[in-house]
């Protein structure tokens, strides 16, 4: 009987030492468990947030490409506007053209004071008459229509004109310049 009771405590001991392991194991691995449920949720959440970080990021390029290519327009269109203290350059450049087409040039303001547009933009227009034959008028047309700061050739009107040379042509037009300058008083 002593040896039943002997076995009998081995056995409750071993039982018990297993219930306490298994006691033991069961409370970590249930902290383990939520431990790791917990680092899950929050790497899930920060790569969202690494996510709609890449998004906004992609978002950012986009729009700095944008505003790049903006920029770029922005530039060329200013480029073509001319300072109202160098439209002189815009009245020589015209006369050279008439020049190498060898045509008679003449050219005056339309309006002195100008068209106000907004307040960063205003125009002038010119009137142009010029004479020549017609191959000389095509080649002016040609040499004014690629100029830097010519914005509109508007009215043309080409004629003969019974007080001179029949082979000569009238060609009259209405140049008008976009100026930088606010105030063109």
């Amino acid at each position: 009987m002593r040896m039943n009771k002997i076995k009998q405590k081995t056995y409750f001991n071993i039982a018990a030492f297993f219930s306490i392991v298994v006691m033991v194991f069961y409370i970590g691995n249930s902290y383990l468990i939520e431990t790791v449920k917990n680092l899950s949720l929050e790497v899930v959440s920060k790569k969202q947030k690494i996510e709609r970080l890449n998004e906004q990021s992609s978002q950012v390029d986009s729009i700095k490409i944008g505003y790049e290519y903006m920029q770029e327009e922005m530039n060329e269109v200013s480029d073509l506007i001319i300072d109202y203290p160098n439209i002189i350059d815009f009245i020589v450049e015209i006369e050279s053209v008439a020049a190498k087409s060898e045509i008679d040039l003449d050219i005056s303001v339309s309006n002195k004071k100008g068209e106000y547009l907004n307040d960063d933009l205003s125009s002038v227009s010119y009137d142009v008459a010029v004479a020549g034959d017609f191959d000389k008028l095509m080649h002016f047309l040609v040499y004014l229509e690629n100029l830097k700061y010519l914005s509109k050739i508007e009215n043309i009107r080409i004629y003969y004109d019974d007080r001179i040379d029949a082979r000569e042509i009238i060609l009259n037009a209405n140049l008008k310049v976009y100026v930088k300058n606010k105030d063109l008083n």
